[in-house]
């Protein structure tokens, strides 16, 4: 519940900045601070991104290996796969993609129910806070903040509100976007941990 309310603050923020602006997340930095903190915020990105992506392409890896594929196999399919899905996709059609692979994600509830946990259990430990006693605990802790949190989440969710071309008058509608996929992340989350 908490890393679902900070991603809703965080969307939200992102949401806000873009439709107030009309830019994107490094366009108001370098408008606001200038282009030396404009490249800054380029470079912490692209490392940041960077990062993420290797993360990325091993569990592609690591998931085709679950059905015998090799992972030298798998992820350059991956790649070519999603780099034409990108850059010959329309945003309305990427999205549409991604929304349909997003819904996907709906198996781990599934998974979760049948895993058959202790549920009293599941909702103690998932209300009522618990700090690690192992240094393994505090790398979850981190882990968890760090995908909630990503810099490239607020940079994106920010790029998503300029491109659907939003303004403030939209802001309440997408309001309900952003908690319900809030909500809908922190569900699938919830699930997956079980």
């Amino acid at each position: 519940p908490a890393s679902t309310i900070l991603l809703v603050q965080f969307h939200l923020m992102a949401v806000r900045i873009g439709a107030a602006s009309g830019k994107g997340f490094v366009g108001v930095i370098r408008e606001r601070w200038g282009h030396r903190w404009g490249y800054f915020a380029v470079l912490a990105l692209l490392f940041a991104n960077f990062g993420t992506i290797c993360a990325e392409y091993a569990g592609i890896a690591a998931a085709g290996s679950l059905v015998g594929i090799p992972s030298w196999l798998s992820a350059p399919i991956a790649a070519v796969l999603i780099s034409l899905v990108v850059v010959l996709g329309s945003f309305h059609r990427v999205e549409r993609v991604l929304l349909f692979i997003s819904a996907t994600l709906a198996l781990y509830i599934i998974d979760g129910i049948l895993a058959k946990p202790d549920w009293s259990q599941v909702w103690h430990n998932s209300v009522v806070p618990h700090l690690p006693t192992s240094p393994l605990g505090w790398v979850a802790i981190a882990a968890t903040l760090g995908t909630t949190l990503a810099p490239w989440g607020l940079a994106f969710i920010q790029s998503y509100a300029v491109d659907k071309k939003l303004t403030p008058k939209d802001l309440p509608y997408e309001r309900i976007d952003v908690i319900a996929g809030a909500v809908m992340t922190g569900v699938i989350g919830l699930f997956i941990v079980v």
